[in-house]
C-alpha cells in the first residue's frame, strides 16, 4: 500500500543520509580490499581527493558523495514529483478495464507499488 511505499522511501533516504561504505556487507569479505582500492582510484581520478590522498580520505569522500548526490537521483527514479502509484493504476484501469483491475488485485496480494506499476506498464 501507499503507506508502505512512503515508509520505504523514507527508510531509503535515511540509509543514504547515514551511508558509510565501511559499514556495508561484502558477500565475499576478501573482495572488500579490492572495492576499497577501486573507490580510492575513482575518487583520485575524479579529483574528489588529492592524487596522494590515503584510502581513508578517499572512502570518506565517496561516502560524502553518496550522501550528497545520490538521494537526488533516487528521488528522480522513485518519482517523487510524479503521480502516486494508485493514480497510474487507476489510469491503467480506466484505459484497459480488466487489465487495470488485475493490477489492483496484484497490489492487494502484496506486490509493491513499483512492481505493480511495472506490470501495468508492460501491459501496454
Amino acid at each position: 500500500d501507499i503507506r508502505k511505499w512512503k515508509y520505504e522511501q523514507a527508510n531509503l533516504e535515511e540509509r543514504v543520509k547515514t551511508f558509510r561504505i565501511q559499514d556495508t556487507t561484502c558477500v565475499v569479505e576478501s573482495d572488500r580490499a579490492v572495492v576499497y582500492r577501486n573507490i580510492t582510484r575513482l575518487m583520485r581520478a575524479s579529483n574528489s581527493v588529492d592524487t596522494f590522498a590515503d584510502q581513508e580520505a578517499a572512502l570518506e569522500a565517496f561516502n560524502n558523495r553518496v550522501r550528497n548526490e545520490l538521494m537526488g537521483a533516487f528521488r528522480k527514479s522513485l518519482g517523487v514529483h510524479t503521480f502516486k502509484p494508485q493514480h497510474y493504476i487507476l489510469n491503467a484501469w480506466l484505459i484497459s478495464g480488466g487489465k487495470g483491475l488485475d493490477a489492483l488485485v496484484s497490489l492487494h496480494l502484496g506486490l509493491s507499488p513499483r512492481v505493480t506499476l511495472g506490470y501495468v506498464l508492460m501491459l501496454f
